[in-house]
């Protein structure tokens, strides 16, 4: 018998189920934490901005983002989400974009390329957990192996930035004034690829504010490095920019 088996068997139900409480509470206060500090700094740097507003929200799962920052941006923003997992999530969609004009969700996945990916489910299937994160890369330690990848529509995010930035670019007083962009990426390992052709196509100064969490670290160790090396070339590359990058749990 293994340690984690034996300090599972000799620890009481209870005091597991307050520990297992206690991660869940303290999970949820950090994402609260971190869903207020980006809306204070979209909020704070799109404050004297003339042109259109958007807030893209890549992997917007149960919509808790979405949700808040429809509330706290304020009408003249624009709230646009994708998602790969729409038989989990299609419910949650249709009653935040109900409740929020302008909120527009859409089930596909961001990639680099347009086409047809498959994605996989992280987490348990079994008993009274759901998994609700879902990725398109392999290698993630998280990722339910033991089914075949169920198949979405994907589209090349940089080419979408791109045309968002030329149909909401607006003339005024003579002057053109190009959108404001917002951006938070949660795609669990599919952001390297994502931000690598943004960055090779030359649209990353398109990206006003970056909100972003970086997956090396669920990676299986084999691939760690790899990945480790990736994101600090991406980071760099941002950085040459200007771009402001906010990096969350």
């Amino acid at each position: 018998m293994s340690l984690k088996e034996t300090v599972k068997k000799v620890t009481p139900p209870m005091v597991r189920d307050t520990y297992w409480a206690a991660k869940r509470l303290q999970r949820l206060f950090d994402e609260r934490a971190a869903h207020h500090a980006a809306s204070r700094m979209v909020r704070q740097n799109a404050h004297f901005h003339r042109g259109q507003k958007f807030f893209v929200d890549l992997g917007f799962n149960k919509g808790t983002v979405s949700a808040h920052m429809a509330q706290n941006l304020g009408d003249d923003f624009n709230i646009i989400g994708f998602e790969v997992n729409e038989l989990l999530f299609k419910h949650r969609a249709e009653a935040l974009m109900a409740r929020y004009p302008n909120v527009d969700l859409h089930f596909k996945a961001a990639s680099d390329h347009n086409g047809t990916v498959g994605f996989y489910e992280e987490g348990p299937r079994k008993g009274p957990f759901v998994a609700e994160g879902t990725t398109i890369v392999d290698g993630l330690r998280t990722q339910n192996r033991s089914e075949k990848p169920q198949s979405i529509e994907s589209f090349d995010f940089s080419e979408w930035l791109k045309d968002l930035h030329e149909q909401q670019t607006i003339s005024k007083f003579g002057y053109k004034i190009s959108p404001y962009i917002a951006v938070k990426m949660d795609i669990e390992g599919a952001e390297y690829d994502v931000l690598e052709k943004v960055i090779t196509d030359g649209h990353h100064p398109l990206i006003s504010d970056l909100i972003v969490e970086f997956h090396a670290n669920a990676f299986d160790m084999d691939k760690r490095e790899e990945m480790l090396e990736r994101e600090d070339n991406i980071r760099r590359a941002l950085n040459s920019k200007g771009i402001r990058v906010l990096e969350w749990i």
